[in-house]
């Protein structure tokens, strides 16, 4: 098989035709060699669309939403990005294409070697793993410009928040997939909400919050992220309403980058 090929392919059908337009994104794509990254035994299956187990418990990301939240990310040619979950280290390896400097966080001592040998090999100089808690991230090497966490989280630690740098573009990408878990227990993912509230009326703006919050009350993590101070405050009015759901209100704009403003937590 002409893995060269197949890459070309993977693009024109995965990636391209998911609304991936960047050309950063689409050359990174094109440059990263994936079979580097996945086990020799299965290499002729790496452009496919299939999920491959590469660290034990690890899938690799389908191309198309990985394209998707890489374009999403906008990662600039002088970021700082650290990569939570970094495992085999192809994500880090296309964000080493977008990005200054890449941090590739693992907490397994093996993989952290065998991850690191790897990309020594394959001449990507401008990653580095580091062995540490993924919970707590890597400090010592922030503030980030960009967190890539590839992998399912319960909750954000406020840690990561904490080492994200002050600018005008700071992102988290909550890159949740159930294929992180090592075994196979039942896990709900969280749901990430962007300005759902742009275009409604104040009514039917808090029955859509009032859903959301049923949501959480029923197990799952909701983030909503907005710019917007009144969407603020009518989410703030639904919780008043709901003594028993935890929530944590964040904001990117402080002087530090990063203020926690309010919070509720169970008794």
């Amino acid at each position: 098989m002409d893995l060269n090929i197949a890459r070309r392919k993977m693009i024109d059908s995965q990636i391209r035709p998911n609304d991936v337009t960047d050309e950063r994104v689409i050359q990174a794509f094109e440059k990263v060699q994936k079979e580097n990254f996945v086990p020799g035994a299965i290499s002729e299956l790496a452009y496919s669309e299939a999920e491959l187990e590469t660290v034990e418990g690890r899938k690799l990301w389908l191309a198309r939403d990985l394209s998707k939240m890489l374009q999403a990310l906008e990662v600039k040619s002088d970021d700082l990005v650290l990569v939570v979950g970094a495992a085999e280290g192809y994500a880090s390896a296309l964000l080493n294409e977008l990005a200054d400097t890449v941090i590739a966080l693992e907490e397994n001592e093996e993989v952290v070697e065998k991850s690191s040998d790897r990309v020594v090999s394959l001449e990507l100089d401008r990653i580095a793993f580091v062995k540490g808690s993924l919970k707590d991230g890597f400090p010592s090497e922030g503030p980030y410009d960009v967190i890539f966490v590839n992998g399912m989280v319960e909750y954000v630690p406020d840690a990561w928040l904490d080492q994200l740098s002050v600018g005008e573009r700071v992102q988290v990408l909550l890159s949740v997939r159930l294929a992180f878990l090592s075994t196979g227990e039942d896990a709900a993912l969280p749901i990430v909400v962007d300005e759902a509230l742009g275009t409604s009326d104040d009514l039917r703006a808090k029955d859509i919050i009032e859903a959301l919050v049923e949501l959480a009350k029923a197990g799952r993590q909701i983030f909503y992220f907005t710019a917007q101070g009144d969407e603020v405050d009518k989410w703030k009015e639904v919780l008043d309403r709901h003594d028993g759901v935890e929530f944590k209100l964040i904001s990117f704009a402080g002087e530090n980058g990063i203020d926690h403003l309010e919070s509720r937590e169970s008794d």
